[in-house]
Parts: structure tokens; C-alpha cells; sequence
């Protein structure tokens, strides 16, 4: 057993990440590095890639490839996923980017903010790569892993409180994986019932 990093990579159109031991990175040997399967339990994905997609439908938000399908099934109506997640963790005015509420097309009950739609993302990024590596059986025998985000194109003095920011939104997010579990991985979404209880808590 040995330690391991994680780095995950929440795209503008797909999220990934790979794993590992922690000194492969320094000496950046490739044939240690293991992409994780994210998308393998989706038959209508690619195995290493997930779709960045959120999709708040009447009575339920979707994740991923199911966010993107119903997207598409309803764009005639003028619905859309949120998607580009690094394009709003880009923003020069990043507190006022997160606090914006989400626009019609993307939240129908005008119930979430652009935050609420990236920790609820982020939690079910969360909760596929946890899977992912259980499915791994080398970075599910690591001793401990760490992890690492790929940063998003920040202005150069922005990049320490941009950071702080971003670890918050995961720490968020964790706590709503925690509390939701493989929930976050159907097919058929969440409920926005439930994510009304309990996406307040995590973000105390």
C-alpha cells in the first residue's frame, strides 16, 4: 500500500481525472498514472470522460450524459443544461458569479443559484470518481490519496482567493456526498424536494 494523488479535471464539456502514486507526479511517469473510469457505468458516455452537465427538470435535476439528453429532448422549448463550469470559476467577480441566480432557461422554479448548480455538480463528480476507484483495484489499495484540482485560466493576483473559494465548493460538495451517496449516480436524478433539505446543510 502506498500514497496516491488524484487529480480531477472539471472541463468545460466533460470532467476526468487519474490517479497516481504520489511520486509518479515529480518524476511524471506515465505508465503510473490510471485515468479513472468515470463514465464506464453509462452506456451512453465514453468510459474516462463525464458530461459537465446539470439539468433541473420539473421534479428533478439530472447529472451528467442524462442532463445533456434531456437538454437536448427539451430545446425546443428553450430549457438548456448548465454546463462551462470553468468559464464561471473564471470570472473577475467570482462571489457575484456564484451568488447570480440561475436563468430561466437553466432553472425553471428560479429555485438555485449558479453555486447551488456547481456544489450539487461537483458532489456528483464526487461521488463517480469515489466509485471509479473502488472499481480500480490499485487506487483502491492506496493507503491514503490526496487530491488535486486542475485550476481554471485565473489573472494572475486573483489566484490565492480564487483557490480558497473553489476548496470551499468542494468541501460543500463533499458534504453532500456524503450525505446523499449513490443517489447522486441515477440515472433519474435527484429529487428538488430533497435537494431543498439537504444542499443548506452542506453549504453551512
Amino acid at each position: 500500500m502506498t500514497d496516491w494523488t488524484l487529480c480531477i479535471d472539471f472541463g468545460t464539456a466533460y470532467s476526468k481525472a487519474a490517479a497516481a502514486p504520489s511520486g509518479a507526479w515529480s518524476k511524471f511517469d506515465p505508465s503510473l498514472v490510471r485515468p479513472l473510469m468515470l463514465g464506464g457505468h453509462d452506456p451512453r458516455g465514453q468510459a474516462f470522460l463525464l458530461e459537465s452537465a446539470v439539468f433541473v427538470d420539473d421534479d428533478v435535476v439530472l447529472f451528467g450524459g442524462a442532463a445533456v439528453a434531456q437538454a437536448e429532448a427539451l430545446a425546443s422549448e428553450g430549457r438548456m443544461a448548465l454546463r462551462s463550469f470553468k468559464t464561471i470559476l473564471s470570472a473577475a467577480d467570482l462571489d457575484r458569479a456564484l451568488n447570480t441566480d440561475a436563468p430561466r432557461a437553466i432553472d425553471p422554479h428560479r429555485q438555485f443559484q449558479m453555486r447551488d448548480l456547481i456544489v450539487l455538480y461537483l458532489a456528483y463528480l464526487l461521488a463517480a470518481i469515489e466509485r471509479a476507484a473502488a472499481d480500480d483495484s490499485q487506487v483502491a489499495s492506496a493507503s491514503s490519496i490526496t487530491r488535486r484540482y486542475a485550476a481554471p485560466a485565473w489573472r494572475g493576483g486573483q489566484s490565492a482567493s480564487m483557490h480558497a473559494v473553489v476548496m470551499r465548493l468542494f468541501g460543500e460538495a463533499e458534504e453532500l456526498r456524503s450525505v446523499l451517496g449513490d443517489r447522486l449516480l441515477s440515472s433519474d436524478g435527484l429529487p428538488v424536494g430533497l435537494i431543498g433539505k439537504v444542499l443548506p446543510k452542506a453549504m453551512t
